[in-house]
């Protein structure tokens, strides 16, 4: 006995409405995921512009460090040359001679005019 009941007929016309319906939500199916495609896409589209943003708002903020550091680097070398400088020009100020000669003209050391030994010129005695 065949395990279908009815004309060979109908079974034909069950097949192809069944096949109908089956075609029907396939169509369907397609039609969903095309416009999950669409939308996916239009995301993918977006998070790209977002990303090629990032990207150049991050290199632009690298950049900002990198002159940020290199101003620093060039400050810090400013200030010890400066500070440098300082140093060097308070080793070296003026120092008030008037004691100093009064000291050498007649103390145990006697600077080179000061002394009975050397010949020194007239204009030089004047100082």
């Amino acid at each position: 006995m065949s395990m279908f009941r009815g004309p060979g007929r109908r079974r034909a016309v069950d097949e192809v409405e069944r096949l109908r319906i089956r075609e029907a939500a396939a169509d369907d199916f397609i039609a969903f995921i095309s416009g999950q495609l669409t939308l996916v896409s239009g995301e993918l589209t977006d998070e790209r512009e977002r990303r090629t943003t990032a990207e150049a708002e991050l290199e632009q903020a690298e950049k900002a460090i990198r002159l940020r550091d290199e101003e620093i680097a060039r400050l810090k070398r400013t200030a010890a040359v400066r500070a440098h400088a300082e140093n060097v020009v308070t080793a070296t100020q003026e120092l008030d001679v008037r004691s100093l000669r009064a000291r050498f003209a007649d103390g145990p050391v006697r600077s080179l005019h000061h002394s009975p030994q050397a010949h020194v010129p007239a204009w030089a005695r004047a100082l």
